[in-house]
Protein backbone atom coordinates (compact mmCIF):
# COMPACT_ATOMS: atom_id res chain seq x y z
CA UNK A 1 0.00 0.00 0.00
CA UNK A 2 2.98 2.15 0.11
CA UNK A 3 3.19 2.61 -3.48
CA UNK A 4 -0.88 3.90 -3.25
CA UNK A 5 0.29 6.35 -0.32
CA UNK A 6 3.01 8.13 -2.59
CA UNK A 7 0.19 8.49 -5.59
CA UNK A 8 -2.18 10.59 -2.71
CA UNK A 9 0.59 12.74 -1.91
CA UNK A 10 1.58 13.17 -5.51
CA UNK A 11 -1.81 13.85 -6.06
CA UNK A 12 -3.15 15.21 -2.58
CA UNK A 13 -6.76 13.78 -2.61
CA UNK A 14 -8.43 13.39 0.69
CA UNK A 15 -11.89 11.92 -0.74
CA UNK A 16 -9.79 8.85 -2.73
CA UNK A 17 -6.92 8.17 0.33
CA UNK A 18 -10.38 7.21 2.29
CA UNK A 19 -11.47 4.92 -0.30
CA UNK A 20 -9.18 2.27 -1.99
CA UNK A 21 -11.85 1.79 -4.50
CA UNK A 22 -12.85 5.22 -5.79
CA UNK A 23 -9.02 5.69 -5.89
CA UNK A 24 -8.60 2.82 -9.09
CA UNK A 25 -11.91 4.96 -9.75
CA UNK A 26 -10.05 7.96 -9.75
CA UNK A 27 -6.81 6.85 -11.47
CA UNK A 28 -8.60 5.55 -14.56
CA UNK A 29 -11.22 8.38 -14.99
Amino acid sequence: MNDVKETFNQHDHLPIILSPYGYSTYRGN
